[in-house]
């Protein structure tokens, strides 16, 4: 989760350097907006997507993946505006499904637990010490994309992976009959 939060967190400082580049800075918080209010799209679309594509979930996956890294690298080399804004409405998008993933398995992990508020503190808190340290150490822009492309790299790579392994009572973390959805229909005797 912390992973997430970092790559959330940095992307938006990323598109807000480019867009005062391309825009001015009167445009920053305007354009910011649009990109947060996208992220929301993939936060809601990650939910009905798993439970209308459950066997393509993997795939889904594998392809918001893609597109978030391909999305991170028009956004960061696009000279042109209407490039800039499709990159970054993908890229928020994407980032907004990956974030819901991570969030959903945060709750899953931590629901019958005193810790999940705590958690997600410990997480957040964690990713703006990391970014910190990542805008003290790393120098330069080209560096920082890099590693903010491996970061998303590993964030995707940390979900496909939670989402193969068994939760603490044995169902897949992933299991729609644990995410409380209806249980399936039992067969009649």
């Amino acid at each position: 989760m912390a992973l997430f939060f970092f790559v959330f967190l940095t992307s938006t400082f990323i598109f807000d350097e480019h867009a005062a580049l391309l825009f001015g800075p009167s445009l920053v918080s305007p354009l910011e907006s649009l990109m947060l209010g996208s992220s929301v799209i993939g936060f809601i679309l990650r939910p009905y997507l798993c439970y209308r594509l459950p066997t393509r979930r993997h795939d889904v996956s594998t392809l918001i993946g893609t597109l978030a890294v391909a999305a991170i690298v028009v956004t960061i080399m696009a000279r042109r505006t209407w490039a800039f804004l499709a990159g970054g409405i993908v890229l928020f998008a994407t980032l907004g499904y990956i974030g819901s993933a991570a969030h959903s398995f945060l709750a899953r992990r931590y629901a019958k637990t005193p810790y999940l508020a705590r958690t997600v503190a410990i997480t957040y808190a964690s990713a703006i010490v990391l970014q910190f340290i990542f805008h003290i150490i790393v120098p330069g822009d080209m560096p920082n994309q890099i590693v903010l492309v491996l970061s998303t790299l590993a964030v995707v790579t940390l979900l496909h992976a939670i989402a193969e392994t068994k939760a603490p009572d044995g169902a897949a973390w992933q299991d729609l009959s644990t995410m409380g959805a209806v249980p399936p229909p039992q067969p009649e005797r």
